[in-house]
């Protein structure tokens, strides 16, 4: 199976760092209250924007926020269809953010940040209860999402890295970022049998983090994690006692 390049971001944390930024570079200048006020607008058109973008499916919403050019570097051997390396799920409006110099960002081996002149970078965080329609508040995760701005005056200016060179990627990787969609979780779902999906809702509620259950699924239906939330999102909906036939 060939992994996508996205599996690299879970590096970001280990992988080798661009450059090697002194300690004044490390320290983070607060922002004056004119560009923080600029980067809270600038955060809140992001996540409307990544919402419209997958309710629509069309990521050239997310992308109309760049500068015209950006994803020039972006060529068919790296997408999985248009702007798919901007997909992700909807980020809520009620996420928070933090940001900091992007000296301290580390970048994965999928990444050429060579070109973009960011000098900050900027993490969106929030949680979502993905039992809940089982009837499993408690079990969540924290989905995070990163993007990269450059301060101009006391304006925030999204910038994007390019891909890297795919001859740099670990053997089983492919050099196209998937199109993060909930349409194939959708019809894996509707494929499955009544039977299967109470089967499954069973697995995810009997025990409080059911993560050998979900890996197994995604991996037995070739679903990305994303996808792997989503159709769990759907047969607790389906087998829910108001839907149930």
């Amino acid at each position: 199976m060939k992994i996508p390049p996205a599996a690299l971001l879970s590096w970001v944390v280990v992988a080798a760092c661009a450059r090697s930024p002194d300690a004044g570079e490390l320290a983070a200048q607060p922002l004056t209250p004119t560009q923080q006020q600029a980067l809270d607008a600038l955060v809140a058109r992001i996540e409307q924007a990544t919402r419209e973008s997958f309710e629509k499916n069309d990521w050239s919403i997310l992308a109309s926020l760049y500068p015209p050019g950006t994803f020039a570097c972006w060529t068919e051997e790296f997408t999985d269809g248009p702007y798919s390396f901007l997909s992700r799920a909807g980020i809520p409006d009620d996420a928070h953010y933090t940001w900091g110099p992007i000296a301290r960002y580390h970048f994965a081996p999928s990444q050429d940040d060579s070109k973009m002149q960011a000098t900050h970078f900027v993490v969106i965080r929030y949680e979502r209860a993905y039992l809940a329609r089982c009837g499993n508040p408690a079990a969540r995760i924290y989905p995070q999402e990163h993007f990269f701005v450059r301060a101009v005056g006391d304006r925030f200016q999204l910038v994007h890295y390019c891909p890297g060179d795919p001859s740099q990627l670990p053997a089983g990787f492919s050099p196209k970022w998937p199109m993060v969609s909930a349409g194939h979780a959708r019809e894996v779902v509707d494929a499955m049998t009544p039977p299967e999906r109470t089967r499954f809702r069973r697995q995810l509620l009997a025990e409080p983090i059911p993560l050998r259950a979900i890996l197994d699924f995604g991996t037995r239906h070739g679903l990305t994690e994303e996808q792997t939330y989503f159709a769990i999102d759907r047969i607790c909906a389906l087998t829910s006692p108001s839907t149930r036939p």
